[in-house]
């Protein structure tokens, strides 16, 4: 979620494209593709506080670069009320990444929830995203999204 999800976005990116078949998924919470300029407020860059996240002088996207990545899948998770005034438009960003990911070519599914930042409204969704059909992490009879 948030911090963390961009984490996990930038490495399922990288992992994927020197190892396609041990990744094939990823599933980012409360956090998506920021473009320089796009005017979405992100907080504050940790490692460069005067700069807020993605808007660094060399900056273009944060957190990864959106590219075609076939066989990689965006379970895109958030909830309308993930845009905090002022720090953190995060819903939008997930909205970004979702169209983004398909513009591309790729697969992508927005899961959408009410609530605001960092509150998981179906783990179970989550999982089954992920999994996308495959029982690597569910029983094969379980639907997917």
């Amino acid at each position: 979620m948030s911090l963390h999800a961009q984490f996990s976005t930038f490495a399922a990116d990288c992992v994927h494209r020197e190892s396609p078949s041990i990744i094939t998924a990823f599933a980012p919470h409360s956090s998506g593709v920021h473009v320089k300029g796009d005017g979405l407020i992100f907080p504050p860059d940790p490692y460069n506080p005067a700069f807020r996240t993605g808007d660094c002088p060399d900056c273009e996207f944060f957190p990864t670069v959106p590219r075609k990545q076939p066989g990689l899948k965006a379970c895109v998770f958030d909830n309308t009320g993930d845009i905090l005034p002022n720090f953190g438009d995060f819903f939008n960003s997930s909205v970004n990444m979702v169209r983004m990911w398909t513009q591309l070519g790729n697969r992508a599914i927005g899961h959408w929830g009410s609530q605001g930042h960092c509150k998981i409204h179906s783990f179970e969704e989550i999982v089954s995203c992920l999994d996308d059909g495959t029982g690597r992490l569910t029983p094969k009879s379980l639907p997917h999204g």
